[in-house]
């Protein structure tokens, strides 16, 4: 009977322990999937006169008479926006900025540490130098991005990458430049509008009024979602 009894305490133990591991599945899975919804979400944005005027002196790639521009927020040094540029920008290119349905934009919002700004700055000499080289250093940047946790967006390796894409600019001058911060008001023109705007993570695409967070969609569901907010929907309004 002693024996009985310690089998059936056994039995409840194992049982309790599976229903615990199965609900600690449920909850993983539902956060998982809240999280997705989150990520993936289309929400409204407010582009007044002094916004759109904002957005147009920031960099443009294709037709800058376009009706409508995919933006993107985004931070040098952000893995997430890494994968952005050398996965999904050269897909939109291909599917909205060379058939001319739209162009492209990016705002910089560097928060991920100083050399995010320095990266910024970086960027922001190149386009005012040599505004045709600047998407080509903007790949090269994310091409050579390193680790998240170091200071590696120095001002002498972001000058080396310059010379490694083959920008037109006196790199003397952009390491100066550089040096002495003659673009660090540029850069905080462009950080403090995009927390205006509620930009909160990197990247966020704001097209025709609609914030979009690509992380957690293929790129499928993002062409959905760029297409619906260039066609001046929204889920809610299907």
């Amino acid at each position: 009977m002693k024996t009985t009894k310690k089998k059936k305490k056994n039995n409840q133990g194992v049982k309790l322990a599976v229903m615990g591991f199965s609900s600690l599945l449920v909850i993983a899975f539902l956060i998982a999937f809240a999280t997705s919804k989150t990520e993936g979400a289309a929400k409204p944005i407010t582009l007044n006169e002094e916004a759109i005027e904002h957005l147009n002196t920031q960099p443009v790639q294709g037709d800058e008479s376009a009706a409508v521009s995919i933006v993107e927020f985004g931070d040098f040094k952000c893995p997430g926006c890494q994968f952005f540029a050398e996965n999904i920008y050269p897909m939109i290119i291909k599917d909205f900025v060379e058939p001319g349905t739209a162009n492209f934009k990016f705002v910089n919002f560097p928060f991920l540490g100083p050399d995010s700004v320095t990266a910024a700055e970086a960027s922001e000499y190149v386009l005012a130098k040599s505004p045709s080289d600047y998407w080509k250093y903007f790949e090269t940047i994310y091409q050579n991005q390193q680790s998240e946790s170091t200071n590696w967006a120095t001002i002498d390796y972001l000058v080396e990458l310059a010379k490694t894409a083959g920008v037109n600019v006196d790199y003397t001058d952009m390491q100066t430049a550089l040096e002495k911060g003659d673009y660090s008001s540029v850069v905080e023109k462009d950080l403090a509008f995009s927390r205006e705007l509620g930009i909160k993570q990197t990247p966020t695409l704001v097209v025709n009024g609609t914030a979009i967070q690509p992380g957690g969609l293929t790129y499928v569901q993002l062409k959905e979602e760029i297409q619906k907010a260039i066609d001046g929907t929204t889920e809610g309004d299907s």
